[in-house]
């Protein structure tokens, strides 16, 4: 872990506890992201095989760590609170959160310009 943040413990959303709990149905290890022998995937591991995918398929390369500037965004579009994400997410700076992980959509410019201006949505 990079920081003491990075070792919070997080509210689990309860969509994904459900789905955990069928998940540890079938998956005995204590790790969510485990080989068949129970060993603890790294991210790398992942990544590369993801890459290798990406790749076989002429595919944009998705990198896992692009998830969390989506659930930045996510939580920006939904005015959560900009403390609530920085906790979410574990950073030590607020202006990491807003300045590195929040993207703002064109769609969201349009429709702020379009409320200001009184703009017309139908173009």
């Amino acid at each position: 872990m990079k920081t003491d943040a990075s070792k919070a413990i997080i509210p689990l959303a309860y969509p994904l506890k459900d789905i955990l709990i069928k998940w540890f149905e079938k998956n005995p290890y204590e790790w969510v992201i485990v080989d068949v022998h129970g060993n603890l995937v790294h991210p790398t591991s992942l990544n590369a095989r993801v890459r290798a995918v990406c790749d076989k398929l002429n595919l944009n390369y998705f990198h896992f760590h692009c998830l969390r500037h989506t659930f930045v965004t996510a939580l920006i579009e939904n005015n959560i609170n900009p403390s609530v994400e920085k906790e979410l997410v574990r950073h030590g700076d607020i202006q990491t959160t807003l300045n590195v992980y929040t993207h703002v959509k064109k769609e969201k410019k349009r429709g702020a310009l379009d409320k200001v201006f009184g703009g017309n949505k139908e173009r």
